[in-house]
């Protein structure tokens, strides 16, 4: 009989040289499971798997959504085959390989267009951003963030999120630019974000990248002041979680 797809990561990981036994574990009851499926809900179980797997291996996440694509490529599920390009490109941007994002984001990108998902055509404009500015392509990055930010912007509250994600980003871009004083006023509007929402490391993060800006800015003991707040929160959100 053929193998099926999460047979074949078995025998991949099976074959490292320090196999990992938990995943394979995991991956055998796994394939149990798969073997009973319908054709037509394979996909969605694929790409399932790969969202659990990415916390373990971004190799394993990429080999289980690359075969979700092709199901959904044969179900002409055009949302399903939008949501495997994303997270491909997320899972190459976790690589490092930035080029493979911007060729799987592009591919999610033109199908958020055609099918007019918002929230998604944002991801994908946004993880088009983070590659670009990797890749020191600065004016691509902004012009890609901020139309990620537009987007966001119009979603209202179902872009929260990804609002406060692309002040983070475009104040990324433009502190490699060395426009410090763009950098801390994106900056800023991250951490007011981070504070709304109660998110402690956001908030952390923001404190941290604005004392940055300010040590860049010539005022030390602002950036100093800006570290501290920073490493306060980092301890107290430290301190909750080993209560």
């Amino acid at each position: 009989d053929k193998m099926n797809e999460i047979e074949q990561m078995i025998i991949k990981l099976e074959n490292d040289k320090e196999p990992d036994f938990t995943n394979i574990a995991i991956l055998k009851n796994c394939s149990k499971l798969y073997n009973n499926l319908p054709s037509d809900e394979k996909g969605n179980f694929l790409l399932d798997l790969g969202t659990s797997l990415q916390r373990e291996s971004w190799s394993l996440a990429l080999d289980s959504w690359t075969y979700a694509l092709k199901y959904f490529a044969k179900n002409n599920d055009d949302y399903g085959k939008s949501i495997c390009y994303l997270n491909l490109g997320f899972a190459y941007t976790n690589l490092g390989d930035f080029q493979k994002t911007i060729e799987y984001s592009e591919k999610a990108l033109k199908i958020t267009q055609v099918t007019q998902d918002l929230y998604n055509e944002s991801e994908c404009y946004t993880l088009l951003g983070i590659a670009y500015n990797k890749l020191g392509d600065f004016k691509k990055a902004i012009e890609c963030h901020k139309k990620s930010l537009k987007i966001a912007r119009a979603l209202n509250d179902e872009g929260i999120e990804l609002e406060f994600d692309c002040y983070g980003n475009l104040g990324n871009v433009y502190y490699n630019l060395s426009d410090f004083r763009k950098a801390k006023e994106y900056y800023e509007k991250f951490l007011e974000f981070a504070q709304k929402t109660g998110d402690k490391d956001g908030e952390s993060a923001g404190y941290n990248s604005l004392g940055k800006c300010y040590n860049m800015l010539g005022n030390p003991q602002k950036a100093i002041e800006y570290h501290k707040k920073s490493l306060d929160i980092r301890k107290d959100v430290r301190e909750v979680i080993e209560i």
